[in-house]
């Protein structure tokens, strides 16, 4: 497997689908039954043989950096972590952007801190596996009704392997879609990436937009047929915790005994 040393992890966003809870506490240290969202990305990562997590923050000591510092032991292999602080709030291409100084001239992926998937072996450690020089994304089919809530990549999702990407389509109606295979907010990018991000400027909503920097890349898709969880939603995070909490052995019993009462 590739080695790929460091993740940039965005989160310097501001949380505001989940206010009032983020007004007190960062996104990311919101909990999935008893480990914060973070702890989930982390343990991800660490099984892609990552060695290093570069955050891109508001500030230069956000809390979610103390919480991984105490806890770089429980992720093996897993134990450097670095802040770039965006000033702006640029959008999601300009986050990446952010952290080209310390990710330098090596392959590097991006994880989406808010994005849980299940079994986690299957997300950031599939990209690595599948690497082979071009940049690529994970992908999962969704139902026809939630295509427009996603990014959408045109490829051929009847292939196996690595699928080639001809194009990525954000948020389409349903009949325009062309696919159902929706971006899952893992990539695994190659450094040519920052070159189209520092040229291209602000597109939509005055912001650097990644998916407009990947149209200009060799992309290719890698299926993901696990569980998705959009934990920076209120629905999504409480399917999580649901979920979650009914793979625990010793929270299972009870939670099933408490749904079958209501």
């Amino acid at each position: 497997m590739t080695q790929i040393p460091k993740v940039v992890i965005p989160a310097a966003g501001l949380g505001t689908r989940m206010r009032p809870a983020t007004l007190a506490v960062d996104k990311e240290l919101l909990t999935v039954v008893d480990r914060p969202i973070i702890d989930y990305i982390a343990m991800e990562a660490a099984l892609a043989g990552v060695e290093e997590l570069v955050l891109v923050c508001r500030e230069s000591r956000p809390a979610v950096l103390g919480y991984l510092q105490a806890r770089s032991d429980a992720w093996p292999g897993l134990s450097r972590f670095s802040v770039v602080v965006q000033e702006r709030p640029l959008g999601l291409g300009d986050a990446v952007l952010q952290s080209r100084s310390v990710v330098g001239a090596a392959p590097f992926g991006v994880m989406l801190p808010d994005v849980l998937l299940y079994p986690p072996q299957a997300g950031m450690a599939a990209l690595v596996q599948a690497f082979a020089g071009n940049s690529l994304i994970l992908v999962n089919p969704v139902p026809s009704a939630q295509l427009s809530a996603y990014g959408i990549a045109d490829c051929d999702d009847t292939r196996e392997g690595v699928l080639p990407v001809r194009g990525l389509v954000e948020k389409p109606e349903p009949d325009q879609a062309p696919s159902n295979l929706a971006v899952t907010g893992r990539y695994l990018f190659t450094p040519e990436l920052f070159e189209w991000l520092a040229r291209q400027g602000s597109g939509h909503n005055d912001e650097v937009q990644l998916t407009d920097a990947m149209t200009r890349l060799e992309l290719g898709a890698v299926r993901f047929d696990g569980r998705c969880y959009d934990c920076g939603s209120r629905a999504g995070l409480v399917q999580a915790v649901l979920e979650y909490g009914l793979r625990d052995p010793q929270l299972a019993p009870i939670l099933r005994t408490a749904l079958s009462t209501l």
